[in-house]
């Protein structure tokens, strides 16, 4: 299953760090608000590509079918705060 994400503010990420923290830190508020939700995971996949701001997240749940639900996250990133924003 796919679930969509984007970064509200549009942020000019210029380092490879930048996009390995961001997408680090993505997966690991997919799998926490799972865990919180009681839904086993069997994988879970980042991907962002920064010219359209458009992300993904490619999972798939164990023993459940339903879709996966993300409220938006406020992730710190150097000076400042992104909100990445799920759909």
């Amino acid at each position: 299953m796919l679930l969509s994400f984007s970064i509200k503010e549009f942020p000019e990420l210029f380092t490879v760090t930048d996009y390995k923290y961001v997408l680090k830190n993505v997966k690991q508020h997919f799998l926490d608000e799972c865990k919180i939700q009681r839904v086993d995971v069997l994988y879970a996949k980042t991907f962002y590509n920064p010219e359209t701001n458009e992300g993904i997240v490619d999972y798939n749940f164990i023993d459940f079918e339903g879709r996966a639900y993300l409220p938006q996250m406020d992730l710190p990133l150097s000076n400042d705060y992104i909100t990445i924003i799920f759909e």
